[in-house]
């Protein structure tokens, strides 16, 4: 499984009201979904965060809101 990871650095973090990165998401979505790569958010921290991704696309998360960091993704978005 191909995987493009984005972190909470970047683009994850309040994604759910920075304009920016809902423009530099919508774009990396659009590249994962036409080249069939899954989506990691990683540092996942909020609530809000986590409704935002999964209303995009994003198919997979990771970070505080669910557990200290781990080295494989452990959650499927679909699952909240």
């Amino acid at each position: 499984m191909k995987v493009i990871t984005i972190y909470s650095g970047g683009v994850v973090r309040n994604v759910h009201k920075d304009e920016m990165n809902q423009l530099i998401l919508s774009g990396i979505i659009s590249l994962a979904q036409s080249s069939k790569t899954k989506i990691l958010a990683e540092g996942v921290e909020t609530k809000e965060e986590l409704d935002y991704l999964k209303q995009v696309g994003v198919d997979l998360v990771q970070g505080y809101y669910f557990a200290k960091p781990a080295e494989k993704p452990k959650l499927n978005i679909s699952n909240y």
